[in-house]
């Protein structure tokens, strides 16, 4: 039902620098390391996903190949505490910030898994307030079918927006 990515440990450095464009006082630089391997989705959940677990799909834009949407922390507790249920496991979890950033990193030091610059052609964003540079992107106004943009160095993808 879902493509899982085996995520190995290791070490990197979690934050941005002080002169990272659009830096939040809560993003300071410091070295963290992930003592144990996890398992991350491959894509976001989907729509068909959520609604085969939940019963439901509460996403405003539809189609079965969209990641689910307008969903909350408390209701994608729920969405695991019933995809574990179905599955005879208690495997199923959300990852810790420092996880998810780990993953995203993939490796990588810039502000992206795909360098410093977004603009709404290498992720779903809002592209007409382009990062890292003046050239001005893409705004479709709405979500993309998952996987619809290059995945990062360890095979995961829309990890910066949809």
């Amino acid at each position: 039902m879902f493509d899982m990515v085996f995520i190995q440990p290791g070490t990197f450095m979690m934050g941005s620098p002080e002169s990272e464009e659009w830096r939040e006082s809560d993003e300071t630089l410091h070295q963290v390391t992930i003592t144990k391997p996890f398992y991350l989705g491959k894509y976001p959940v989907t729509q068909v996903q959520w609604e085969t677990v939940m019963g439901n799909n509460p996403s405003h834009f539809k189609g079965e190949n969209l990641p689910v949407g307008y969903v909350s922390w408390n209701d994608c507790q729920e969405f695991l505490k019933n995809l574990n249920q179905r599955a005879k496991t208690s495997n199923f979890r959300l990852p810790t910030e420092a996880e998810w950033e780990y993953a995203c990193r993939a490796g990588t030091t810039t502000p992206f898994h795909f360098g410093s610059k977004l603009n709404g052609r290498q992720a779903n964003c809002f592209g007409k307030e382009p990062y890292g540079t003046k050239r001005k992107g893409l705004f479709l106004g709405k979500t993309s079918p998952v996987g619809s943009y290059l995945p990062n160095a360890w095979g995961l993808y829309d990890m910066h927006g949809n």
